[in-house]
Parts: structure tokens; C-alpha cells; sequence
């Protein structure tokens, strides 16, 4: 799914749960507010946000539902890329003779991952995934540079189910990574 298309989705589903709840959506609104006049206008942007959204962009149960068929689709795509790019990476180690040591995980550098997406630096596709997954698999606020973001603990049952089932995805947990990884980086771009 091209990036733009996977935004609608992220915003479709997201959305859908977020904008009938003032404590969720309206504290996005003012918590991420960039000045005083901002914080105060935040009750009228939600408010237009909540009117207008809907009808601009589509959202309602039906199209919310189709958003995270296809976000689930997404995560089976990128799930398969990965486990081809843990493989090849296993491989390589083995056929360099290190082996994979037991109980080894790469992936708590702080500088890097084991792999990526497309290969073994991090791209743009990785960026772009860390930042339209972040938001389906609860990346904390404080990680992607904003000052508050809804938890899986504060959306709606349906969603924390949701939200909890990709997380605990290879693509989810790679998510997950890319944020603790290189979180400073993509919280400025």
C-alpha cells in the first residue's frame, strides 16, 4: 500500500475512535497545542475536527473496519519482509562463522538494529513505517515528540484489542524498536 494511502487508513482508524471522545481527541488537540492561542482554540478545532473529518475523509464504522483489514494486510507484507531480512542476516552471520549465540539479541544496541526493511541501514521506508505504525501500535507520546498521545490503555476496548494484536506482531515489535532505536531521530523529521 503506497504511504498516502496507508496514512488515510491510520488516520481513518484512528479517528474513528478518537474524535467521539473529547477526553482522547480534545486533549490531542490541546496538549499538542504549539502556543497559548493554540491551547485555546483547541476546543474549536476539535469541535470542527469532529463536525468535518467524518464527511471529508469518510469515517464511520464501515470504512474504519475496511482501514484495519488493510492495515492487517500491511502488517502480513511487512511481517514477511522481516522474517526474510532475519534470515538473510542469520545466514550471513553463520556463513561468516560467528553463528547466532544463544540467547544473542542484536536488537538491544542502541545505535542500531540487526536489520531493516531493505536491508541493513535505516530508510526511508522504515521511517515511514515507524511513523504511520507508531500511532496503531501505541508508541508512548514522550518517544515520537509530542506531548501527549492516547495509550492503548486509554482508547476504547475494541481498539486496545486492535491495537494490542499488531503490536505483538514481528512488524509491531519492529515498530516498537525503530522508536526506542532511533526515536530522536524520527521525532524531528
Amino acid at each position: 500500500m503506497p504511504v498516502p494511502a496507508a496514512l488515510v487508513q491510520v488516520r481513518r482508524v484512528m479517528y474513528q475512535y478518537l474524535l467521539p471522545h473529547w477526553h482522547l481527541a480534545g486533549r490531542l488537540f490541546r496538549a499538542n497545542a504549539s502556543g497559548r492561542l493554540e491551547q485555546l482554540l483547541s476546543p474549536l478545532w476539535y469541535l470542527l475536527s469532529w463536525l468535518l473529518l467524518p464527511q471529508v475523509m469518510n469515517i464511520n464504522a464501515a470504512t474504519a473496519a475496511r482501514g484495519k483489514q488493510r492495515l492487517v494486510a500491511e502488517f502480513d507484507y511487512v511481517d514477511s519482509l522481516l522474517l526474510t531480512q532475519q534470515q538473510q542476516q542469520k545466514e550471513a552471520k553463520e556463513a561468516a562463522g560467528q553463528g547466532v549465540a544463544a540467547g544473542a539479541d542484536a536488537s538491544t544496541s542502541n545505535s542500531s538494529l540487526p536489520y531493516y526493511t531493505c536491508g541493513a541501514e535505516l530508510s526511508a521506508a522504515d521511517v515511514s513505517l515507524a511513523a504511520l505504525g507508531g500511532y496503531v501500535v501505541g508508541v508512548p507520546a514522550s518517544q515520537m515528540g509530542l506531548a501527549w498521545c492516547p495509550s492503548i490503555e486509554d482508547m476504547p476496548q475494541e481498539m486496545q484489542q486492535f491495537m494490542q494484536a499488531l503490536r505483538d506482531r514481528p512488524t509491531g515489535k519492529f515498530i516498537l524498536e525503530l522508536w526506542r532505536v532511533h526515536g530522536p531521530l524520527m521525532s524531528r523529521i
